[in-house]
This record gives C-alpha cells, sequence and structure tokens, in this order.
C-alpha cells in the first residue's frame, strides 16, 4: 500500500512543475541505423520527466515512443535508474504501420513547463440564464447570471458580471478576481495552500460555489447598488430563506464577516423572489414579494406574503412592516393581495405591484395610500425617477398551468404607463417565454440617467438579455433589441463542460454538457488559434473522444425509453468532420446497446445519473462506464465494445456511482477516476484538512483517486450499501480478482480489486456525502502516457505518468478577468476556476474552466529540447 500513495501528502505543495530547473543534455539526441529500427540515444543531468517521439516533416509526432519520469520507477520502456537513455524505433507509426518514405526527426523534451498562452471560446455577452438586473452609477449594468454547465441554471455557479451603458463588458465581480490580496477576500474564509496560495472555499458541491449560502436556483433576484459602492442582492439558499448578500460593486471585494442576512417577516423567514428599491435619501431599502414559511411549507407556492418590508441599511435588525399585513389578503387603502414588486419614484414614493388586486398602489414615504391605477398582473416594476414613466412586468395569472406545484408563467408583457398621476397606458410588448423556461418571469432594470431612458429585461423578450432605448418618454413603447445571449455569439460557448482534442489536427471539440440523451451541442475550434471551425456534419452525442486514426467516438442514451423507442446506452461513430461513418463489417454509426434491463428503461431510470465517460485503445476497442440495471445500490459497470460495433465484454470493471473517465494506455491498462481513498487515508489533502473537520463541509465525499488496473479487470465496489427494504449487503465479490484494498469513499466503505496502484488526490464528482453524479470529470492521457488529472477545489491538475510517478502539479484560482498579459487582471501561472475536464494533444492541454465558461489553453513548453534526424 505504501508504494501506492508515496509523495501525495505534499500534491499541492507547488504550482509549479516538479522539475529540476536546471536540468540540461549531458548528451543530446542521437540516432543510429540498427538493422531495421532505428537506435536512439540521450542522456540527462538529472532526473526529469522526457516525452521521446518521431516528428515527420510536418511537425505531427508518428511515433510516440516514451513518456515519464526517469528514475526507479521510470515506465517502459524508459531504463530505470538511469539518466541515460538508448530506445529503438521499429519505423512504423503509433498504429503499427510502417511510416512512408521521407524525412524524419527524433525529438526529446524535458522538463515539463506548462504554460498559459490563450483562452478559447470566451464571450461575456453569451449569456445564458439571467437571475437579476440593476444599473448601478454611471449606467453600469450589474447582471446575475449562471456560469458553467446546465444553462437552465439548475446546478452551475452563480456569476455577477458587470457592462457599460452600451452593453460593453467591464469585470465579473462573482466569483471574486483570483489577484484579490486576502483581507479583501478573507470574508468567505478562502482555502490556504501548502505554498502559500488561497483558493475559495467550497460550500455548495454540485454547484461548485465559492460563497456560504448561494445554492439552489431562484428563478430570478434583485439587485441595487448602495450609496456606499455595495451590491446587495437576495439569494434563495435551495428550499431555505432568503438571505440579503453584499459585496463591493467596484471589485467584488467581500467585506469580514461575509453577510447573510436572513429575512425574518411574519409567518417564518422570507422566500420567494422578492424586489428591491432604495429609497430616495439611500437609508433604507424597500422589498416585496416574499413568500412565507408558512406557505412556503404548502404545495401551493403561489400565495406570497401581503405585506411590503423596509430595511434600514446596514441595520442587524430585522425588515419592519411598511405597508399591508404579511398574513392577511385584501384591497383598499390598507391591504393588499399578493405584492410582487416594489419601486422608488423621484419624490420618494413607493409604488406597489398588487398582484391580486391587478392594480399599481402608490405609497407616500410614511406609507401612506396616496394613489392607484389598474394594471392586469402587475409583477416586477420600474419607475422613471427623472421623467416619472412607469414600466411594469405583467404576467397572466389565468394561465397558470401547475406541474409538480410549480407555476408555469406562460403569457407575459411589458406594460409603459406615462406616470401615476397620470396613468395612461402608452404601449406595451409581448415577453414571450424562452423554449423549457416558462415558470422564469422576467426581470428589468433602467437606466434613467442616461440621454434617453434605458430599460434592460433579462429572461423574456428575444434572448437573454434585451435592451429598450425610449428615445419618447411620452411616446409608445419600442420594440427591445436583443442584445446578450448564446445565439447571438455562435464563435461563442455559453457554458464549457466536456471536451477533446484531436492530436493530429489540433482540433478541438466542445460542447455543455447535459444528460446523454440530448442531441448535437458540439462546436469546434482550431486550438492554433483558438478560431471556430464548422463542422460538415452535426456531431450528436454527450461525450466525445477522437482515435489513433481520426474517427471520433460519441456517447448517447435514451433517457425517456417512450420517446425514443430505444433503451440503453450506445457508441456513436463520426468522422473529424461530423459525417457518420459505420463501424468495421457494419452498415450502421450506430453500436449495440451495452447491456441494461428493459423494465428499468421504460421506468427512465438508465443513465439517468449521468454520462460516466469512454475511453479508446489503440486497437480501436471502446471501453464504456454504464449504469447496471440493479439501482437498488447505483452500481457501474464497464463493458468493451470492439471494433465491429458489438459489446465484446459485458463487465470488464465494477465501479462505484462516482466512477468517471476511463482511459486506456498502449499496453491495455485502464485507468479509471473514482473516490476511493485507501483506508487510513485522509478524506482530502491535508490543505483542506480544517475545512474537512467542519460540521458542515462540501469536501466529504469530494476526492478520490487515480485507480490503475491491469487488462484483466478489476474493481472498486462497496463493501456495505443499505437496500431500501432491506439490510446493509456488499457489492464486493467473495473471490477477488487480485490483491484487494480497503477503501473508503464519499458514500460508503468499499474496496479496490485488482489494481495495480491506486493514487490520491483527484475529484471524479461532486461529493457532499451523497455523491452528486451528474457531471463526472475527465482527465487525460496523452500518447506519451502522461495522465492529466483534474483536481478542481484545488484549481489544481496533477501529470502523473504509467507508473504513477508525479511529474508536474500547476494551476492557480483566477476569475473571468484573470489570464495572461493580454487580460484585464493579469496573473502569473495559469489561473481557473474549477476544472473538472481536461483535453491534451502533443502541444498542449486543454481545460474547460467551467466556471468562468470559457476553455483556457496551457502550452507544453520544456526546460530542454533537442532533435536529431532520423538516419
Amino acid at each position: 500500500m505504501q508504494r501506492w500513495i508515496t509523495g501525495v501528502l505534499a500534491l499541492l505543495a507547488a504550482a509549479a512543475c516538479l522539475s529540476a530547473a536546471e536540468v540540461k543534455f549531458v548528451a543530446k539526441p542521437a540516432a543510429v541505423a540498427d538493422g531495421t529500427k532505428v537506435k536512439i540515444t540521450f542522456e540527462l543531468s538529472a532526473p526529469t520527466d522526457v516525452a521521446v517521439g518521431i516528428v515527420n516533416e510536418k511537425g505531427v509526432v508518428v511515433k510516440h515512443l516514451a513518456g515519464g519520469m526517469l528514475g526507479e520507477k521510470a515506465p517502459k520502456p524508459l531504463a530505470r535508474g538511469k539518466l541515460a537513455q538508448t530506445l529503438y524505433w521499429d519505423r512504423t507509426d503509433d498504429l503499427g504501420k510502417p511510416v512512408p518514405a521521407g524525412k524524419y526527426t527524433v525529438q526529446v523534451q524535458a522538463g515539463m513547463k506548462p504554460t498559459f498562452e490563450r483562452i478559447i471560446g470566451r464571450q461575456p455577452k453569451a449569456l445564458s440564464d439571467i437571475g437579476g438586473l440593476t444599473v448601478g452609477p454611471g449606467g453600469e449594468l450589474y447582471v446575475i447570471g449562471w456560469a458553467g454547465i446546465w444553462k437552465e441554471s439548475y446546478k452551475p455557479a452563480r456569476e455577477i458580471v458587470v457592462f457599460s451603458r452600451e452593453f460593453k463588458y467591464l469585470r465579473t465581480i462573482l466569483p471574486y478576481p483570483g489577484d484579490l490580496p486576502y483581507d479583501r477576500i478573507k470574508g468567505v474564509r478562502p482555502v490556504k495552500l501548502a505554498d502559500g496560495a488561497y483558493v475559495p472555499r467550497l460550500y455548495y458541491a454540485p454547484g461548485h460555489r465559492n460563497y456560504p449560502g448561494l445554492s439552489g436556483r431562484p428563478p430570478r433576484q434583485s439587485m441595487l447598488v448602495t450609496p456606499g459602492g455595495d451590491l446587495l442582492f437576495f439569494s434563495t439558499v435551495g428550499h431555505s430563506p432568503i438571505q440579503m448578500v453584499r459585496i463591493r460593486a467596484a471589485d467584488g471585494a467581500i467585506p469580514e464577516p461575509f453577510e447573510m442576512l436572513k429575512f425574518p417577516v411574519k409567518g417564518g423567514y422570507a422566500f420567494g423572489w422578492p424586489q428591491l428599491a432604495l429609497s430616495k435619501d439611500g437609508k433604507y431599502v424597500y422589498a416585496g414579494g416574499f413568500i412565507t414559511e408558512d406557505h412556503a411549507k404548502k404545495k401551493d407556492a403561489g400565495l406570497l406574503n401581503h405585506a411590503v418590508y423596509r430595511w434600514k441599511l446596514g441595520s442587524k435588525d430585522a425588515p419592519e412592516v411598511f405597508a399591508g399585513e404579511p398574513l392577511k389578503a385584501g384591497g383598499g387603502k390598507d391591504l393588499f393581495n399578493q405584492v410582487h414588486g416594489v419601486a422608488v419614484d423621484g419624490e420618494g414614493n413607493v409604488l406597489v405591484s398588487d398582484f391580486g388586486n391587478d392594480r399599481v398602489v402608490t405609497l407616500s414615504p410614511t406609507g401612506k395610500h396616496i394613489g392607484e391605477f389598474k394594471v392586469d398582473w402587475p409583477d416586477h416594476l420600474c419607475v422613471d425617477r427623472k421623467r416619472g414613466t412607469i414600466y411594469v412586468v405583467c404576467v397572466d395569472k389565468s394561465n397558470q398551468d401547475r406541474g409538480g406545484g410549480r407555476i408555469l408563467w406562460k403569457k407575459k408583457k411589458l406594460v409603459k404607463i406615462k406616470s401615476w398621476k397620470d396613468p395612461k397606458v402608452l404601449g406595451e410588448i409581448p415577453l414571450q417565454p424562452r423554449r423549457g423556461a416558462h415558470y422564469a418571469k422576467p426581470v428589468i432594470a433602467l437606466d434613467e440617467e442616461a440621454d434617453s431612458p434605458i430599460l434592460w429585461i433579462g429572461g423574456g423578450a428575444n434572448g437573454s438579455i434585451s435592451r429598450i432605448v425610449d428615445k419618447d418618454p411620452g411616446g409608445k413603447l419600442p420594440d427591445a433589441e436583443p442584445m446578450g445571449a448564446g445565439s447571438l455569439f455562435p464563435k461563442s460557448q455559453v457554458s464549457v463542460e466536456h471536451l477533446a482534442v484531436d492530436p493530429v489536427t489540433e482540433r478541438l471539440y466542445v460542447r455543455e454538457f447535459y444528460k446523454g440523451y440530448v442531441a448535437g451541442g458540439w462546436r469546434a475550434y482550431d486550438g492554433a488559434t483558438g478560431e471556430p471551425v464548422k463542422l460538415a456534419g452535426k456531431l450528436d452525442g454527450a461525450d466525445l473522444q477522437v482515435s489513433l486514426d481520426g474517427h471520433i467516438y460519441t456517447y448517447k442514451t435514451s433517457f425517456n425509453w417512450r420517446k425514443f423507442k430505444r433503451g440503453g446506452a450506445w457508441i456513436v461513430r463520426w468522422d473529424r468532420d461530423g459525417n457518420p461513418v459505420p463501424f468495421e463489417g457494419s452498415d450502421s454509426n450506430v453500436s449495440q446497446l451495452m447491456p441494461h434491463d428493459d423494465k428499468e428503461i421504460k421506468a427512465r431510470f438508465v443513465d439517468r445519473e449521468g454520462v460516466h465517460g469512454f475511453g479508446l485503445s489503440r486497437n480501436g476497442e471502446v471501453y464504456v462506464i454504464y449504469s447496471s440495471k440493479d439501482r437498488t445500490s447505483n452500481p457501474m459497470w464497464m463493458c468493451v465494445v470492439g471494433r465491429d460495433g458489438k459489446v465484446k465484454k459485458e463487465k470488464l470493471l465494477g465501479l462505484t456511482p462516482a466512477c468517471c473517465s476511463p482511459r486506456v494506455d498502449r499496453d491495455g491498462n485502464i485507468y479509471v477516476l473514482d473516490n476511493a481513498i485507501p483506508k487510513g487515508m485522509p478524506a482530502a489533502p491535508p490543505d483542506f484538512a480544517e475545512a474537512l473537520k467542519e460540521r458542515y463541509n462540501c469536501y466529504h465525499g469530494l476526492f478520490g483517486s487515480v485507480v490503475k488496473f491491469p487488462p484483466a479487470g478489476g474493481g472498486v465496489y462497496h463493501t456495505s450499501i443499505k437496500v431500501r427494504g432491506g439490510k446493509p449487503v456488499s457489492r464486493a465479490p467473495e473471490k477477488p480478482l487480485g490483491e484487494r484494498v480497503e477503501c473508503d469513499s464519499g458514500t460508503g466503505p468499499c474496496v479496490v480489486d485488482n489494481a495495480v496502484w491506486i493514487k490520491p488526490y483527484a475529484s471524479p464528482t461532486p461529493g457532499q456525502d451523497k455523491t452528486c453524479i451528474c457531471f463526472p470529470a475527465r482527465m487525460s492521457l496523452d500518447r506519451y502516457g502522461r495522465i492529466f488529472v483534474p483536481v478542481a477545489p484545488a484549481r489544481r491538475i496533477r501529470v502523473l505518468d504509467t507508473e504513477g510517478n508525479e511529474i508536474c502539479v500547476f494551476g492557480r484560482y483566477g476569475n473571468a478577468d484573470n489570464g495572461g498579459p493580454s487580460s484585464s487582471r493579469p496573473m502569473k501561472g495559469v489561473p481557473m476556476d474549477w476544472v473538472y475536464n481536461v483535453a491534451a494533444s502533443d502541444r498542449a492541454v486543454y481545460l474547460a474552466d467551467t466556471n468562468n465558461r470559457r476553455v483556457v489553453k496551457v502550452r507544453l513548453d520544456y526546460v530542454a529540447a533537442a532533435k536529431c534526424p532520423v538516419p
């Protein structure tokens, strides 16, 4: 066991590679003919990593001879314990085929130095789902959006981006920039790594969120900028009460302590989707649109709190009732029936959307009823303080379809009113719901300081963000102009999850992950330039890998058997441009189904938990992880699909629900990520020991290991699983295939059977006692035999060789503004925020920087490199 875990305790101690800084060639590479082979020799001055390949005239590596660390455990064919090396090339390529005549070069690179090169696919305006808007001083527009995976905002990380009045991107303030000093971020208690770097503490694992309380999936939120330069916004924490959050509007710095003020209201704590408004003197915050705790516990979420609340800015006291009675619906001058929104006019009066009474009520600064006017289904609203114009979002309460207790607001419109004193309707436009998001009511914000008032609309008008420049405040309402949406920027990614690279062409394939049954979504980029590439066909599938011969394989499942009339999961074969290519000896590019059970498929359970990945062997076989028909413990299996598309072996490896990312080396050894940690090892790296001890933490079950199995197979099995309605059972076979190692995991005790080695730590899936298995990771095994392993919570990438030797560790925390010298906030190293998926070519590593909605390209430089011609 000790041989498997030696050295891992310091794996995060440095962000730089571990190669000797002054390594050099004692003897540069030389090549001589040796019969039908080529004999290659070289010698280095110190133990370091090497990558040895044969390069053709076009600069393409046609044969990857060796890669890994020199030393006592050097991987084959490198000689162990020696700095002088002798290798042989048989004049064939990686597929074993003779290379054509031509000029070839031996290339030896030593001492890997990963170097930030560029950002690919990042476009801040390519927004997908908007949760909140507000306008600050100078017309700056603040947008709460959803970074990362699942653009419909189920579990992605939250982001707040800032645009100018002209919709020019300015900055990202949540998550905070990586170059802020500790004193300005200590409010969220970042984790200090051994090398002194700070990374955000994890407060919600499935959404990889860096702030306490910012979890859940609120459809919309309200924000405002205070006179003191703070950004306030409400946050719904899953099914927990609403809390008010404060960060600095200028750069996202976090006060200490981090303020999460819960809003107690009559009937319990506040829930719902309120609107905030600042009083004219800047001393108070008005809020309306709450659901009380009593109502939140009921299935009917449409019952709102019927009061307007007022809170003194900066106070620790609970908000007070400003008007209405919280739990009493009514009308007239004293009561409301479902308060949905509030706004403050230029005189300090408070306008209230009284949704249930189809009216907007005007209250004086003292709370006295001074006017009202009729509006159908008023929701959030804005008031032009200079001109008196009122803009009201309306959602048709007569068309509230209920599905599972959810209200689907299908009919929406925007209405323009001249003023509350002269409530003439000047015009209206429809706000069409986006497909699949009927429940998402629009959010609006008004820039009244512009020469012509600008109304920003999110989530309801022709895209994610639209703009109305109202050049005639007394005239009718102009149409909305789409400004920020993924559909407007086809060259960019709305979010980034899975990616793969063709090492020969350096073509990068990227997509947002949803689930295996969702079609399409893959985009291609030229990795060398970062420019998009148009594909001739449409690549369909959830996961993707490129084979040695240049074919593309993707993975699909049928989540809904009734719709697709096809159960289980399967592999699809394509050419580089997305055109179908049949399997060998077949007329179809679709493989045989993975083993499955029809009853489970019809119950819509197979592969519901997400896509765990597949790997390709050199001989063209596909190693696929699929879910078993037995859902009681949710076990996983790996099967082998042959070159003909038929299942060759059903159960090569048994695995836990947290397994993912199978990779196969040139000798047929198999590597997987799983959250098994050898018994006696901490559940997280030492840098996270303090966080792991907290009563509530998100790191338990988050970390796992890279496990290497021989071609014969093996497995990771639970040893104590509680089956529903029965006693705990073990999933481990009675007779182990080889040596069995006891381990722990986030889902209980387990054993690893017949492993060659186990290497903690990696991050297979977001844990949290119960494993979140929707978003499993992807490591990369390049053609030299180097394994690039994501350690997402540490914002680091580990590089191993096939013997488990540590080659390198690189990466540091940074937000979307942190990058290379040309970025707005340049940082040394490789900035990233939550990388789960990695793809490596011969020349670079591509990182799916999920929270930052971008791909980071890392160039593989070396301390020493030399070439020689092949005779």
